[in-house]
Parts: structure tokens; sequence; C-alpha cells
């Protein structure tokens, strides 16, 4: 299925088959592109891990647009597309994969996808790109097998901001920002033996003052954070005190929790 569409300034194209949902927007705002891949169904989670997921990723990409100066109504757009593309299909079960209940939670739940927003700004002293997606790869079978999921975001935005109204004092702001999650899951004979989760985040700010129109100051300020976690030693005290087995609302609440976790989340690191 392929549909033309206008909507608030903005043509585009819908297009959908066997294994992608894809939206595609342009106008005088920028552009837009986002692409769902829906080949690996038995890794989607159930309503409320999609629903968790979807609203995170919302908060980052209003972080992400807040940070960078970014136009609010193409963000809103942006927001629309992504979750209608990342929503259940009209009729699907709302059930977990073929994944066990504590390696799906350590999964986002949501289907690889590719996402990118591009304003214009002629005329303009600013700008503003950002990318975002989710790559899965996956080993072996069910019994024996690795997974990989990585979320991965960049911004790379500028933006001017005055010191005074009708001053020529102001500072030119440059934004280059990098967050990740990945996680690596493992099982041998049915049982899970490794988890883990690495998340890094990298931003560099330039920030360059200008006095009656003067540079009297230029600075670039870099950070840099990563944190590893063993996610098996998490869940382990609930396996061992029967917890998992009995699938207790303890377990039900740990395993939210740890899903909360894998999402990205470039402010937290």
């Amino acid at each position: 299925m392929n549909l033309k569409f206008n909507a608030s300034g903005m043509s585009g194209d819908f297009s959908a088959n066997g294994s992608t949902r894809s939206v595609s927007l342009s106008g005088l705002g920028g552009t837009m592109n986002l692409s769902v891949n829906t080949n690996e169904s038995a890794l989607l989670g159930s309503g409320a891990q999609r629903a968790q997921a979807i609203a995170s990723y919302l908060n980052e990409f209003d972080s992400a647009n807040a940070e960078g100066h970014g136009n609010a109504a193409m963000m809103a757009m942006f927001k629309d597309a992504f979750t209608q593309l990342n929503s259940e299909p009209a009729g699907a079960a709302d059930t977990l994969g073929a994944l066990p209940q504590s390696e799906q939670a350590m999964l986002t739940g949501l289907d690889d996808f590719t996402a990118s927003i591009t304003e214009n700004t002629v005329g303009s002293p600013g700008s503003f790109s950002y990318q975002v997606s989710q790559t899965t790869k996956t080993q072996g079978d069910l019994l024996n097998g690795t997974i990989s999921q990585t979320q991965q975001s960049h911004l790379k935005a500028s933006y001017r901001q005055a010191q005074s109204a009708g001053s020529e004092n102001y500072d030119d702001v440059q934004i280059d920002d990098n967050a990740s999650s990945t996680v690596e899951i493992a099982t041998e004979k049915g049982i899970l033996v490794q988890a883990s989760l690495s998340q890094s985040h990298s931003q560099s700010t330039r920030n360059s003052e200008y006095v009656d129109g003067k540079l009297v100051s230029d600075v670039t300020t870099p950070t840099n954070t990563s944190v590893s976690k063993n996610l098996l030693s998490l869940l382990q005290p609930f396996i061992n005190d029967g917890e998992a087995a009995r699938d207790s609302s303890t377990w039900q609440q740990e395993l939210s929790t740890l899903h909360g976790m894998i999402l990205l989340d470039a402010s937290a690191n």
C-alpha cells in the first residue's frame, strides 16, 4: 500500500508491505523520514511494553527538541508519525512474543526502526537535525542463541540566543549529542546465561558569546559518560526466591523496572 497526502504545509507518502511501514514528509519547514521493519514479530512485547517504550521515546523527542531549540510543530508531526508507525496493528493479540518474560523485558518490545527529522532554517542562524534508531541482531534459536539490541540517537543543532531584547549581545550555541543503549542476551539449553546493558552519552556544546556584535568568548564543553550493568544479577534473586516461577506481582514489577532501565534516555547518562 502506498498513499500520498498533504497536511499542515507538508506533503508526503505512506507505504506499507509485509516487512516495512514507512512515512516521508517534506515541506517548507523541513523533512522527516520514518521506517519500521516488521520482520521480527516474535520480539514484539505486550501492548503495555510497547506503550511504555513509545512514551519514553516521545519524551526523548521533546527533550531533544527543547535542547536544540527545534520547531515545535514539526516535532509534533514527527511524534505523531512515530506513534502511528509503532502502534500495534489492528486486530493483533495483546500477548508477549515467543521469548520468555525475562528476556522480553530486556528488549524495547518495538520493531526495529529508523527515524530522522531535519528542519529548514533559511534566513535563520540556527539548524536542527535529529536521528534515532533501533537495530536488533539475533543468532541461533530460543534454546541456544543470542540477541543484541541497540538504540541510538544523534542530535546536531545550533541556535542564537539574545542576551537582551534589541541588543547586539547574544550567544551562538552549537550542540552535538549522541546517546546509545545496548542489551546483550544469551541463552544455553533454554537457560538465560548472560544479560548485560551498556549505555553511553557524549555531548559537545560550543558557546560563542558576542557583545555589540563582536566575539568575546568561545568555549567548547565536552561531556562523556558510560555505564554497564549485569541485568542477570538483578533478576537472579527473584528467580532463586521462586518469584519468577510463581509469576508474582513482585516479579512483574521487577520486569517493568528492568524494561524502563534499558530504554534510551540521553538525559540520564
